[in-house]
């Protein structure tokens, strides 16, 4: 084992790796030499509620992740890489990172380079997208027009 076993991976600015070992649910984390591996608390592991085999991203100091957690007794789907997510997780300790998501379902997370957050959000028929500074407060949001709805974000680069 390299210590790079895994899919799905994503890197962040300070080098950091993190990418799903697709045989238990657990997130690994890992400098770029592979070494210094970690996991993600709370995943994958017995006696854990959760797995997640699809992370979408990766904080740039490698802090948070967003990935789409599934119940252990959930249905796990195929291998694809999945953009969905339902939650930001703290890489350190497992703990939800709380987003003013006001009531609305959390659907995608895009790390910006300063740590903020461009996040899109459902409720009923309706997508928003709203950005997050990097303690987790709402700057702005806009809502998607409808024409949009089936439509996934791949990237919230310039």
């Amino acid at each position: 084992m390299t210590g790079l076993d895994g899919c799905h991976a994503v890197f962040a600015a300070d080098g950091t790796l993190a990418f799903a070992d697709g045989s238990d649910g657990t997130i690994v984390l890992t400098d770029r030499n592979g070494k210094n591996r970690r996991t993600v608390p709370g995943l994958g592991a017995k006696g854990s509620r959760y797995v997640s085999f699809d992370l979408s991203g990766l904080s740039p100091d490698g802090r948070r992740v967003a990935v789409l957690r599934i119940d252990r007794n959930g249905t796990y789907g195929d291998a694809a890489r999945e953009l969905v997510v339902n939650a930001v997780l703290d890489t350190r300790t497992g703990a939800e990172v709380p987003l003013p998501l006001e009531g609305r379902q959390l659907r995608q997370v895009f790390f910006q380079p300063d740590g903020s957050m461009v996040v899109r959000v459902r409720s009923g028929d309706r997508y928003t997208v709203v950005l997050v500074d990097a303690t987790g407060s709402k700057i702005t949001e806009r809502a998607e027009p409808s024409a949009l709805r089936d439509m996934q974000i791949v990237s919230a680069g310039p």
